[in-house]
């Protein structure tokens, strides 16, 4: 200036002065992340630092403000830091807020395979297998997979109906088939016959076998009576049974069922009275086409006779049949009858056994025979027999029907006849001062045509036989053999099958003596 140059000074000097740090803004970015179950998330720091410094900033902890899924959801920052060359020149904020996206966490589950049971078992519990992503601990699956509806064997779709987690996963469903198993049913067990007033067991056997099914069982009588099922559930031999109280005298179809979806064969469980009444029959029948499975074209004349009864005391019926169809060259013969198989009830008599055909072989017969007198018989004697071997019917005058069904072959000649068992008073037989005492004994009528009718009665308890031989000796029937008690009267019918009029002889053999009688038998013209 104006006066610069009065003067000389020093050229350089010395002093202090301050620079204080730059302020620093540190700020937040948050980072989405898929749903993991925890608040901490992550985040990218950045600030207004100037250029060419040199340091790094840092954050001890970044907090979701909840853990679920959700978008641009607060992030709280602390603990922010810096540290390196230049970091001392400026002063940062220690927190910091931004915001990020919770994601839905994937996870996919697959059906398990082979998932199986039988036709009648209870399903098991579907399960499943994560097959893609995982659970984030403490999280679990809520519902349960369902599978299509039926109950007979096959495949059914299994598919994810109720499963779920909650909104913090995306479910993926990869299905699957459950199969049901088919099985097969016999009841054949159930045809052990049993005496009237006893419990009667009505048995399956499942194949395979398998624990854990339930059948059902129903019953046939053949009449449009109702009876009510009744069931019970395999054991691990494949092994169902039920017991039924207080069934009547009758032949019952037994027919074993899981759900609608398999049934057995029709087994026939006799109930039968040891007791009661007997039963006759002699003629002929009009075989039908359809009868003779060896050509069931032939038709014609067949003839028969039979009797069946119950011996005091025994449960196996005695008696004979006789089944000849000449057309067919059949000529059956039976053998044995069957342990209770004869079953009386009302109009229709039943039985079983075991015959020989022209004389060889073991075949399985039953007659079924209405005597069109008794109540409900309808006014015609019908009869009916079926014989068969193994699997094969070789003969059935009534074929495809059931074993239980009322028989529907009109008889063309000859009568059926049950008896029943009287129950009169007993008759009072007055004592005799005479050491031997005869018994009561009555043969009507003389001569006969259809039958012949004997009644005797004994003054003691005693074992009596009555029989009927021809005049040449042969014997043609055994109507009785057996204890008889003091003062009943014993009623009995003898149905000829006789070619011819002819003399007949009545012997009963009672309290050790034998009473002769002869009848005439007159053939119809």
């Amino acid at each position: 200036g104006a006066d610069a140059g009065n003067y000389t000074a020093n050229t350089t000097t010395v002093t202090t002065a301050s620079i204080t740090a730059r302020p620093l803004t540190v700020s937040a970015t948050g980072i989405n992340k898929v749903y993991d179950g925890i608040l901490t998330a992550t985040v990218s720091l950045s600030d207004n630092r100037l250029s060419g410094d040199v340091f790094i900033t840092a954050y001890l902890s970044a907090t979701f403000v909840d853990k679920n899924v959700g978008s641009g959801k607060p992030v709280s920052v602390s603990g922010i830091s810096k540290s390196g060359t230049d970091a001392g020149n400026y002063t940062a904020n220690t927190t910091a807020a931004t915001t990020a996206s919770i994601t839905a966490r994937p996870i996919t589950i697959t059906a398990d395979a082979n998932q199986s049971k039988y036709i009648g078992q209870v399903d098991p519990t579907l399960t499943y297998q994560i097959t893609s992503g995982s659970l984030v601990t403490g999280d679990s699956f809520s519902g349960s997979l369902s599978r299509a509806t039926g109950e007979c064997a096959g495949n059914y779709a299994i598919s994810k109906n109720s499963v779920s987690l909650s909104t913090n996963y995306t479910l993926s469903y990869v299905g699957a088939n459950f199969t049901i198993n088919g099985v097969s049913i016999d009841a054949s067990q159930s045809s052990t016959p049993v005496p009237t007033g006893t419990s009667a067991t009505l048995w399956a056997k499942v194949t395979p076998a398998a624990a854990g099914i339930t059948v059902t069982f129903t019953l046939d009588n053949g009449t449009t009576a109702t009876f009510p099922t009744y069931s019970g559930i395999t054991d691990i031999t494949g092994t169902a049974k039920a017991t039924v109280d207080g069934l009547p005298v009758e032949v019952y179809k037994v027919t074993a069922l899981i759900g609608t979806c398999a049934s057995s064969t029709a087994a026939y469980l006799a109930v039968y009275d040891p007791n009661g009444g007997f039963v006759t029959g002699g003629g002929w029948i009009n075989s039908p086409a359809g009868a003779y499975a060896a050509n069931p074209a032939l038709t014609g004349k067949a003839n028969f006779g039979f009797n069946s009864k119950y011996e005091k005391g025994k449960t196996t019926p005695t008696g004979n049949t006789e089944f000849q169809f000449q057309t067919g060259n059949l000529n059956f013969s039976s053998s044995t009858y069957g342990v209770g198989s004869l079953v009386i009830a009302g109009s229709k008599a039943t039985y079983k056994g075991v015959g020989t055909i022209n004389g060889s072989g073991n075949y399985a017969f039953m007659v079924s025979a209405v005597d069109g007198d008794v109540s409900g018989g309808g006014g015609i004697d019908k009869f009916r027999i079926k014989i068969w071997d193994g699997n094969n019917v070789i003969y059935d005058n009534n074929m495809g029907k059931d074993e239980n069904d009322l028989p529907l072959t009109a008889l063309g000649g000859g009568s059926i006849v049950i008896h029943e068992v009287k129950t009169k008073a007993a008759i009072i037989i007055p004592e005799s001062p005479s050491a031997t005492v005869e018994p009561l004994l009555k043969a009507y009528p003389n001569p006969f045509t259809e039958k012949l009718n004997i009644e005797f009665a004994s003054a003691t308890d005693t074992q009596a036989t009555l029989e009927i031989y021809s005049i040449t000796g042969a014997k043609l029937a055994t109507l009785f053999n057996g204890q008889v008690n003091k003062g009943q009267l014993y009623t009995f019918e003898y149905l000829p099958r006789l070619v011819s009029s002819q003399m007949v002889l009545y012997h009963l053999t009672i309290n050790g003596e034998t009473h002769v009688g002869k009848m005439v038998y007159q053939e119809r013209k």
